[in-house]
């Protein structure tokens, strides 16, 4: 599978902020706003810093389960699945 088919985020040096991907416009969006808000909420980030965890180290990378005609109809089609 394609790193561009994955819900991605990595921490930028350059930008100085974490740098997202998500691969297919507004459902995969919601995604990652879901793995954002309610996964790694800022209060999470607070205390994992406090626990002595660099969060310029992240790197989070999730595939998806194919096949799912129903939520990823392009990559099922782009794969042959």
């Amino acid at each position: 599978m394609n790193i561009k088919d994955k819900l991605t985020a990595k921490w930028s040096k350059k930008e100085n902020d974490l740098l997202v991907n998500y691969p297919m416009g507004i459902g995969t969006r919601s995604d990652m706003a879901y793995f954002f808000f309610d996964i790694l909420n800022r209060d999470k980030c607070i205390e994992l810093e406090k626990r002595g965890y660099d969060l310029s180290s992240l790197k989070f990378e999730i595939s998806p389960k194919l096949p799912n005609r129903e939520k990823f109809p392009f990559l099922t089609v782009k794969y042959k699945i």
